[in-house]
């Protein structure tokens, strides 16, 4: 059970982390 905890820690921190950065990145680059 809690191997599937860590996987899909390991699998949402990342991607949620790009997601954010991405929009940041969207952001600037439709202000600039």
């Amino acid at each position: 059970m809690w191997s599937l905890v860590w996987g899909a820690a390991i699998v949402l921190i990342p991607a949620t982390a790009a997601l954010i950065w991405i929009s940041q990145k969207d952001k600037v680059t439709r202000r600039g």
